[in-house]
């Protein structure tokens, strides 16, 4: 691989597991007409005090119906309850958002999904995770059944004839960076008032709002 090493693609075996951990989650689901030969990936990690990122072994990544997909996103909220669920703009809310929204209120269990605008160059997409990855921040399940074909993929990335799995990851990526900006602009907003900074930082807080706002608009 020449966009994710194998050196870099490091894993864990379950007892290496950090109890203490935030949920994340990120999905790519197969929305195409070739849909019954594309895998869904519903990707959860979990990050640690150190920002380390731990993608869970019970992740689903499979191909599948659109109702076996909906319920197994269910089923991994309900037990891992993450933070937010990002995936990318369209693929919720076009494909499986009216579906999804039912299954939430019949079993009661809800989670924050952001659909994020994909930039078109998939490897500019992806270079928010690539950057982890590298610095040795990701680390993968060794004992996860599906891990020695997500291995294949990264180092195929960009030219393997599927990337669900490396789409997921960078959603992954993606939406971290944006939870890390916003922290920033939230501490920022503490400067003292009146002064320049203070309104850089409001003017960065309000954008953010905007931005949230409109990538939770169908939610």
């Amino acid at each position: 691989g020449t966009f994710f090493l194998a050196k870099d693609l490091l894993t864990y075996k379950p007892h290496e597991l950090p109890s203490d951990l935030r949920y994340y989650a990120a999905s790519d689901h197969a929305v195409s007409s070739k849909q019954g030969r594309d895998k869904s990936a519903l990707l959860i990690v979990g990050v640690d005090e150190n920002s380390n990122i731990y993608v869970l072994s019970d992740s689903y990544w499979r191909a599948a119906a659109t109702d076996v997909v909906v319920d197994e996103m269910i089923k991994l909220i309900r037990r891992h309850k993450p933070l937010f669920w990002w995936a990318e703009r369209g693929q919720i809310s076009k494909a499986i958002g009216p579906f999804l929204r039912k299954r939430m209120d019949e079993e009661r269990t809800y989670c924050s999904v952001v659909e994020m605008t994909p930039t078109v160059d998939k490897q500019a997409r992806a270079q928010s995770i690539q950057a982890r990855v590298a610095m040795n921040k990701v680390f993968f399940p060794a004992h996860a059944s599906w891990w020695p074909e997500a291995r294949d993929q990264l180092l195929k990335f960009p030219n393997a004839a599927h990337d669900d799995f490396v789409d997921a990851l960078a959603y992954i990526g993606l939406g971290l960076s944006q939870q890390a900006s916003a922290s920033r602009v939230s501490v920022a907003s503490f400067v003292k008032p009146g002064t320049f900074a203070a309104l850089k930082a409001e003017t960065e807080r309000r954008e953010q709002a905007l931005r949230l706002r409109s990538q939770n608009r169908d939610w």
